[in-house]
């Protein structure tokens, strides 16, 4: 099979190295890495898995691959965590991991009262391979065809509501929920666990290039740089346009409240 990896970076993906080097050695499956850099997980997921071809509402996954397998850039990992949820054969098959409070928990769990909220979370205890409703999204792997029958953008935040409470969620509790909908469920191998490096990919001061194993492509790297720049570019345009059409309309409510002050005038003076 044909496997894209979509890894989301800040500064760069060190503890990713050692696995990266293991699946570009694999003979079994075919992995294409793409890396992107940002600082906004829900536009860098969507993107990697989309290949920014286009914002509609129903649209495939890139094309070209069988899965997607998405792995954040403080996660270490082995071939054989990888396979083991390629193999299982499942639509979407995650890989437990501790939460970043390292409190015996981890990121996967059950919905509380409503969908979306996080009630429950399995404690790193947990064994076997067992149907969860929600995952965190660093380091899950999903079929292509998911994609295409779910509604995008695919990673999202949501607005989760109770009778006396209100909240949004995560992209990766979005992504849940969005794919529930569709009719999949969510599968987690707890038998193979995956260390979560909370903080190394944020506090690392380099700004230089991860240097990667010498079979796996590094113009693949170099364009998915760019593009992140690219899609940050695009970010600030939009926050920049977004401002000034507020500041136009604060300077119009001023301008018509000094209209109506004038007319005002105008009609004492008039009487």
């Amino acid at each position: 099979m044909r496997i894209k990896i979509c890894i989301s970076y800040y500064l760069e993906y060190s503890a990713c190295k050692a696995g990266l080097a293991e699946l570009a050695a694999c003979k079994e499956h075919t992995f294409i890495l793409s890396p992107l850099r940002g600082s906004v997980l829900a536009l860098q997921r969507n993107t990697l898995i989309s290949g920014c071809r286009s914002s509609k509402r129903h649209q495939k996954a890139e094309n070209g691959y069988d899965g997607f397998l998405t792995i954040d850039s403080d996660i270490e990992f082995t071939l054989e965590d990888v396979l083991s949820m390629i193999n299982a054969n499942k639509s979407i098959v995650a890989l437990p991991y501790e939460t970043k409070s390292k409190s015996g928990v981890y990121q996967v769990g059950k919905w509380g009262r409503v969908k979306g909220d996080i009630g429950f979370k399995y404690g790193t205890s947990e064994k076997g391979f067992k149907q969860v409703d929600w995952i965190g999204a660093g380091m899950h792997y999903v079929q292509a065809e998911v994609y295409a029958n779910t509604e995008y953008p695919w990673y999202r935040h949501q607005l989760v509501q109770t009778e006396d409470l209100q909240s949004e969620t995560g992209e990766d509790i979005g992504f849940c929920i969005n794919i529930q909908k569709s009719g999949y469920t969510i599968w987690c191998n707890f038998d193979n666990p995956v260390q979560h490096n909370k903080g190394l990919d944020m506090t690392t001061q380099t700004q230089e290039q991860p240097q990667l194993p010498n079979n796996i492509d590094s113009e693949i790297l170099k364009h998915s740089s760019d593009m992140s720049v690219f899609m940050n570019d695009i970010a600030k345009g939009w926050k920049l346009l977004t401002d000034t059409i507020k500041n136009l309309q604060e300077e119009a409510v001023l301008k018509d409240a000094e209209i109506a002050d004038l007319k005002s005038i105008n009609a004492e003076v008039a009487n």
